[in-house]
């Protein structure tokens, strides 16, 4: 494992991926039956995060050029930033083990066996993993933020559930009012709904820990001779 400190390198990287990004929303998102229906979608949501956190890197970064190409690339305040990689690498590992097994055979309005949206749900996960493993300082992110983290998670619920009750004629594909069959409320076609609702809260915040462990683990086992200089 390195840390490139090279903000040239930062600089096109995040412009490279930024580009990428848009490309695969834009594609992902024409997929879908209904123009706003998107944006009930995690994955959608946590895409255009990222494609935000992205900008704001990319201009922290071309500003941070004024001292040289040598160091390590600006970013938005790391636990924020940490935070949407999170949501970002979340939402494309859900989008890919969620829907590779159904692929075939269970198909929604969303096409989401379509290359297209492979192709969104891998850059989703790869693309925020490559820029915290080689941009992000490691280490810095105490355990507890792991729990302020879940706040997005669990407002998006929230804006789910409101979301069908308040846009009564707006279904995110067919019918269905719900983006997840998990996540609709009606006891009577998911008695579960509350223990899918704590599963997947637990799920998150172990994969929250997870990265903060990995970039505690990354930035202890390093010296600063280990970091990798690009000039």
């Amino acid at each position: 494992m390195f840390c490139l400190r090279n903000r040239l390198i930062g600089l096109f990287y995040r412009a490279g991926a930024l580009a990428m990004m848009i490309a695969a929303l834009i594609f992902f998102w024409r997929t879908f039956e209904f123009r706003y229906a998107p944006l009930a979608f995690y994955v959608v949501q946590s895409g255009i995060l990222y494609i935000v956190l992205l900008i704001l890197n990319l201009v922290f970064n071309a500003i941070d050029m004024r001292r040289g190409i040598h160091g390590l690339p600006s970013s938005t305040y790391l636990p924020v930033a940490t935070a949407i990689w999170c949501y970002a690498m979340s939402a494309g590992l859900l989008g890919l083990g969620y829907h590779l097994p159904f692929g075939l055979t269970h198909v929604t309005a969303a096409s989401l066996a379509e290359p297209w949206s492979i192709a969104y749900y891998c850059l989703l996960f790869a693309l925020p993993f490559a820029e915290w493993l080689m941009f992000a300082e490691k280490g810095g992110i105490r355990p507890f933020s792991a729990w302020t983290w879940l706040a997005y998670p669990i407002l998006y619920i929230l804006f789910i559930l409101f979301r069908a009750i308040i846009w009564l004629d707006d279904p995110v594909y067919g019918v269905e009012m719900y983006p997840l069959p998990w996540l609709n409320p009606n006891m009577d076609e998911n008695p579960l709904f509350f223990l899918w609702l704590f599963l997947a809260l637990i799920a998150l915040y172990a994969f929250f820990m997870f990265i903060i462990f990995l970039g505690k683990l990354l930035g202890g086992r390093f010296k600063k001779k280990d970091i990798l200089d690009v000039n």
